[in-house]
């Protein structure tokens, strides 16, 4: 395939900056594929390349001057009234370091306006999508019975290490992107997040997460999704756990958005202690009930899973990884935990043991579901709640579901706040990874695809 690629470096300030070695902060890179090179002469770029670089250039200085990143699909909404340029791919959208790849959309009613006669059906389906040298295809199946909501999360298991080894792929991973192919030659790449509590990227069995933006009926597959990989220039994604869960924290960057609950409590995100990543929160919600941290939040009507990495330092305390409210977490009674504003509740108890905790039909009772959790060893406990069904469930290191349990939450009350929090026995836990997300049973399947070679 013919085609020429000019890359404009500036600075945010000085447009058509091309001195690399002079700090240039931004590479905006305009293709073109086959027939004549639009505009000018041969070797210059096409005005609507220059138009374009010029407008995205105002956006990220605009940006830089108020001190803030643009974020991709801030971007991506910003510049569809360009009609018949769409982005290929962005990486690290941001005033310093920002590459950003254009390309022409081939598929327009009048190819023409721009290229002065390319075909565009010559032209590969993904052709400038991503630099990338490879790609599998991902095929998604929703259960027979069972439909698939919007915004659903979904992952998929693929050995990455031997496209490290092979050369194929980055060893951080920063390559690997998922794609969906929109149809009629458009193409949208979708925020993905590695998970990091386990082997993480270059190793055998590496764990991506995505977000399916369409609903799926029972039984139906779907074969529009891709992996990408095999640009050694690829720069990080401008994304990460909170870009594909209905809630999800890592405590990488800080512990936003939980706040601390103020009543006597210790929290620290620290580095020490971690599952994945460089950091997780360690609590020590000390000698006062409740001491822990919280957030307001507004989830559906609908079944969630609550995901979280714990671990404890001793037995003989308590702590609440999960404790839904139906109300803001100002407008709580804190001092009486009991009441039926809580919805849910699951707890690591002094007895060394996972308990579901009814706060309506039995207050105060617990049911056990997972005996010696131990000292000192990460363990992934999930808790299914359906509001709407009126029912919670459970299970640690994704064994089997141990209910479900009916009549622990108030039918039709929707959550406002979660909260994680002790009893006021002292001791010391660890949290890495909490996400919440819809989930469906059975779960949407999916399958990897062989490699093709773009």
């Amino acid at each position: 395939m013919s085609g020429r690629i000019w890359r404009l470096w500036f600075h945010a300030s000085e447009l058509g900056e091309k001195d690399r070695s002079s700090g240039a902060s931004c590479a905006i890179e305009c293709r073109h594929y086959g027939g004549r090179y639009g505009e000018g002469d041969a070797g210059d770029p096409p005005s609507w390349c220059l138009d374009l670089a010029r407008y995205v250039g105002t956006l990220l200085f605009k940006a830089g001057q108020a001190g803030q990143a643009v974020e991709l699909r801030a971007l991506f909404a910003s510049i569809q009234t360009w009609g018949r340029v769409v982005i290929a791919a962005a990486v690290a959208v941001a005033v310093t370091g920002c590459h950003l790849v254009l390309d022409p959309d081939r598929y327009t009613s009048s190819p023409d306006d721009w290229d002065g006669g390319t075909d565009a059906a010559s032209l590969p389906d993904d052709s400038g999508i991503l630099t990338s040298a490879f790609r599998r295809p991902l095929t998604i199946a929703a259960g027979s019975g069972t439909a698939v909501p919007a915004g659903y999360s979904v992952h998929f298991n693929l050995d990455t290490s031997l496209l490290v080894a092979d050369g194929k792929a980055r060893p951080d991973g920063a390559d690997f992107r998922i794609v969906r192919d929109r149809g009629g030659g458009s193409f949208e790449e979708i925020p993905r997040w590695m998970d990091d509590a386990g082997p993480g990227f270059a190793d055998g069995n590496t764990t991506t997460w995505f977000v399916l933006p369409q609903a799926l009926s029972a039984g139906e597959v779907v074969e529009d999704y891709y992996v990408y990989y095999g640009d050694p220039q690829a720069q990080a994604p401008p994304y990460g756990i909170a870009d594909v869960f209905l809630l999800g924290t890592d405590f990488e960057t800080g512990l936003a958005p939980w706040e601390a609950n103020a009543r006597g409590e210790t929290v620290a995100v620290q580095s020490a202690t971690t599952i994945g990543g460089a950091r997780a929160l360690r609590v020590a919600p000390g000698s006062t009930l409740g001491g822990g941290v919280h957030m307001d939040l507004d989830l559906p009507l609908t079944g969630v899973l609550f995901s979280q990495h714990l671990r404890q330092a001793q037995t003989g305390s308590s702590f609440a990884s999960v404790r839904t409210i139906d109300r803001l977490w100002t407008a709580h009674d804190r001092d009486d935990w009991f009441t039926a504003q809580v919805r849910g509740w699951v707890e690591l108890d002094g007895s060394n043991t996972m308990v579901e905790c009814p706060t309506l039909v039995h207050p105060g009772v617990g049911i056990e579901w997972f005996q010696s959790y131990g000292v000192d060893v990460w363990h992934l406990v999930e808790v299914f709640y359906d509001p709407s069904a009126n029912i919670m469930d459970g299970r640690v290191d994704g064994g089997p579901f141990q209910g479900p349990w009916p009549d622990w939450s108030q039918s039709g009350d929707p959550v406002r706040s979660l909260i994680m929090a002790g009893e006021g026995q002292n001791g010391v836990f660890f949290v890495d990874n909490y996400t919440v997300r819809l989930f469906v049973d059975p779960e949407p399947t999916m399958s990897v695809g062989a490699e093709e070679t773009l």
